[in-house]
């Protein structure tokens, strides 16, 4: 399979990844979407089980749990401004 984008022909092997890969670049471009480590992407969509198949060091985890940190900070400043009269724990 090829997908043809800037008249740019992107080959698709049978690898899963490689395609979906293929299909984020395309909505990339299509949006004007820039970006200076393509590398992020690629960990960000990479599941456990894919790395362990393919013997890859890299997996979504460590992003995950950057994330889930940082949506932390901003969700308990919220609350902390929001309900200045409440104790710890309600």
């Amino acid at each position: 399979m090829q997908i043809l984008s800037n008249n740019r022909i992107i080959f698709i092997t049978n690898n899963n990844i490689n395609y979906v890969w293929a299909l984020f670049m395309n909505l990339f471009e299509k949006f004007g979407i820039k970006t200076n480590n393509e590398h992020l992407y690629e960990i960000a969509f990479t599941h456990g089980s894919y790395t362990a198949e393919y013997g890859l060091d890299y997996n979504y985890e460590r992003l995950e749990f950057l994330g889930d940190s940082v949506l932390s900070v901003i969700v308990s400043e919220y609350l902390y401004k929001k309900y200045p009269q409440y104790e710890e724990g309600k």
